[in-house]
């Protein structure tokens, strides 16, 4: 069985880092990378999440040597891999510190609404009211950090898989011999 296949048809090799131009009059719509589009078919193919081996076939009018292919998409999911890290350690360490002053919040919201549910001279309404307000108010502190360390990481992590999936990923480039769809 042999390995899946991702294809991206370039007007120009440039075009796999430098968003193309875009020329409505000679057919080009599409700013987007060739990297984006490898990525978004990787995805689209349902490759992000498997382990298999996956080659990319990189279709340009003038053709290319893989080898160097290869090693500049390396060279450049290793910097989008390294960069991803920078921005997940940035990411827990805001939200580590984040939990500390949301705990600290919350655990002061929680007390002035335990003050407030008894005092007595409240009458009980105003009580429950200014009471759960605080806890509620307490509780929704919390929202941002867990924003930070639970769901803000996703797309890195996505990000992450896809440069993986990429960087050991077989490169073939293909001359199309003429102009290519953009």
């Amino acid at each position: 069985m042999s390995q899946p296949e991702v294809t991206v048809e370039l007007d120009r090799l440039e075009d796999l880092f430098a968003a193309p131009e875009i020329a409505p009059f000679e057919g080009r719509f599409s700013s987007r990378t060739g990297m984006q589009q490898l990525i978004d078919a990787i995805e689209d193919a349902g490759l992000g999440r498997t382990a298999e081996p996956i080659t990319v076939v990189i279709r340009t009018p003038e053709g290319g040597d893989a080898i160097v292919v290869a090693a500049a998409i390396r060279g450049y999911c290793d910097e989008r891999l390294a960069r991803d890290a920078s921005e997940l350690r940035m990411l827990r360490r805001s939200g580590h510190y984040s939990l500390r002053i949301g705990i600290a919040l919350l655990a002061g919201c929680l007390l002035i609404s335990a003050s407030i549910s008894s005092m007595s001279f409240l009458p009980g309404f105003i009580r429950r009211v200014l009471g759960e307000s605080f806890g509620i108010a307490g509780w929704v502190v919390l929202w941002r950090p867990i924003e930070l360390l639970v769901f803000e990481p996703w797309p890195v992590r996505r990000d992450v898989r896809m440069h993986k999936r990429l960087r050991d990923a077989s490169i073939r480039v293909v001359a199309t011999g003429g102009a290519a769809a953009g």
